[in-house]
Parts: structure tokens; C-alpha cells; sequence
């Protein structure tokens, strides 16, 4: 893992990934695919914004969804727990990896089709 902040340093060509961001220093963290191996199952949400909802803006509701984390990743599957208008919980069918707190979690009804919402993944 490598900290990215104030100066700039040299340049890497391999990929790297956010892996976690500490606001109050102005830093993020980042690493290999390959030096990354715990996968998160679950995610909190806070900052939810319902577009389209489709029935699930109600407390304890539990829906199946299609999320994506990052910028050009696949969707995966998931089910979406709805807390209140601003928290819900994602369950993931498989652990995801690359997850840091700060991101973005976007769902999609389950065909990828129709934006549900969206919201920021809580530490």
C-alpha cells in the first residue's frame, strides 16, 4: 500500500486502487490488485439518494439489486437494505475487494437497466 498526498511523487504505470482515504490529511491509500486480498460482504451507506426507489423506501424492505463500487467495474449482485431516507445496507452475493470508505455505491434493478440510487460507503 502506498500514500498519495501532498507532493507528487513518481509516476507508476501499474493500476492502482483507492483502498482507503484519510480526509482530514488530504491522503489516500492505494495498492495492487494482487497486494489486496480481504473482500468486504457488507457495505453501510449513508448520504442515500433514492432516484427510483421501486418499492423499497420502507424501513427493513429488502430488495435484489445490481451494484457497482468504481468507475468502469462490472455490476455485481447484491440485496439492498433499506434503514431510513438516508442509510441502507448492502449484502453482497460475493466478496468485493477494492472497497474504501469515502466511494461510491451505485444499484441498479437487477437487469443493470434502471438507476435506483445511490449513496457513499460509510468506514
Amino acid at each position: 500500500m502506498k500514500e498519495i498526498g501532498g507532493k507528487s511523487g513518481k509516476h507508476d504505470a501499474r493500476p492502482q486502487y483507492v483502498v482507503k482515504k484519510d480526509i482530514k490529511k488530504n491522503t489516500i491509500f492505494v495498492g495492487e490488485k494482487d497486494s489486496i486480498t480481504i473482500g468486504i460482504n457488507i457495505l453501510e451507506l449513508y448520504g442515500v439518494n433514492m432516484i427510483n426507489p421501486l418499492s423499497v423506501e420502507k424501513e427493513g424492505n429488502c430488495r435484489e439489486v445490481s451494484v457497482r463500487i468504481r468507475y468502469r467495474q462490472s455490476l455485481v449482485s447484491a440485496s439492498l437494505e433499506y434503514k431510513n431516507k438516508d442509510k441502507c445496507i448492502l449484502y453482497f452475493k460475493e466478496p468485493q475487494m477494492f472497497v474504501a470508505p469515502g466511494q461510491s455505491a451505485v444499484f441498479y434493478d437487477t437487469k443493470g437497466r434502471t438507476m435506483i440510487g445511490g449513496g457513499i460507503i460509510k468506514e
